[in-house]
């Protein structure tokens, strides 16, 4: 995690997960909101076991883009955030504060009910 906890109030809306399908073994990509902290990015996941979410648990490593599915693809590596750490609660803090008020319904329950997923840029 990063020595500070404020996002870049600069990134984009979304960023691209790259994922390599955990039975199929074939590439599969996301498009999802996201705040980076450092080299940190922090993602949250409302359905718990989707696809994409299993596919990172089974293989870990993967490539995210951030703004475009055009960018630059970084390597990361994913982790699991334990539910009501310190990291937990400042993933949940930071991806919900960046899109709260911009016409978005209350994300709230959303992000006390998500998932939360470290990706750690390498």
């Amino acid at each position: 995690m990063a020595d500070t906890d404020d996002p870049r109030p600069d990134e984009p809306d979304y960023c691209y997960v790259h994922t390599v399908g955990r039975k199929s073994g074939k590439p599969h990509d996301i498009e999802i909101w996201f705040a980076r902290v450092g080299d940190t990015i922090y993602i949250l996941a409302g359905n718990h076991n989707s696809d994409w979410v299993l596919n990172l648990l089974a293989a870990p490593r993967s490539h995210v883009k951030i703004g475009s599915p055009d960018a630059p693809a970084r390597p990361s590596t994913m982790r699991s955030l334990k539910p009501g750490s310190v990291e937990d609660q400042t993933a949940r803090r930071v991806v919900v504060g960046k899109y709260s008020g911009r016409g978005h319904d209350d994300l709230a329950g959303w992000g006390a009910d998500s998932r939360a997923i470290a990706l750690d840029l390498i």
